[in-house]
């Protein structure tokens, strides 16, 4: 039995018995394999676009896409090396930042709660995945007045995972 050799040329395949017959796996598996390849890059892309991050601020875009596309969380602390992500500290006392704090969630119509006695719950729904973030909002008594300490995780809502939405999270995103 003679073993049957193929070459695809421009399309065509030509086997080692003189047969010429169309070389499709080529054609159908490239454009499969570019999609395939293309999606996510796209789907990240895009995601980062809605959000509008800094990514040229300091320290640069490549430690930001890293921790961008390798963290869900988020936490203000007094050495960030991202400075939005610098504990903010303020000149008032703690019950008058918590009553601006408060004041900003209900402009920004983010559903809160609080816990205890300078400790707040938020969530906040971004727009395009429809991901969730729990911030919680710590208000605590510093030498020269008051400062926020804002950790905050993303978690995904039961409804992308295929089951039912929990009210909170269809409430946080605005009843979708």
């Amino acid at each position: 039995m003679v073993p049957v050799v193929q070459v695809c040329l421009n399309g065509w395949l030509l086997t080692a018995r003189g047969q010429i017959c169309g070389c499709l796996g080529i054609r159908v598996m490239k454009p499969i394999f570019c999609t395939l390849l293309a999606l996510p890059v796209a789907l990240v892309t895009s995601v980062l676009l809605a959000n509008r991050p800094p990514l040229l601020s300091p320290p640069g875009p490549w430690v930001r896409l890293k921790v961008y596309l390798g963290s869900n969380i988020a936490c203000t602390s007094p050495d960030h090396p991202f400075p939005e992500l610098r504990k903010p500290c303020f000149i008032e006392l703690p019950g008058l930042l918590q009553g601006r704090v408060d004041a900003a969630l209900v402009t920004l119509g983010r559903p809160f709660r609080h816990l205890d006695e300078g400790l707040i719950h938020a969530q906040v729904c971004t727009p395009l995945l429809g991901l969730v973030d729990d911030m919680e909002i710590h208000i605590l008594e510093d030498s020269e007045g008051s400062c926020l300490c804002l950790p905050c995780r993303t978690k995904v809502p039961m409804c992308i995972r295929g089951t039912e939405c929990t009210p909170a999270i269809r409430a946080a995103s605005g009843g979708r």
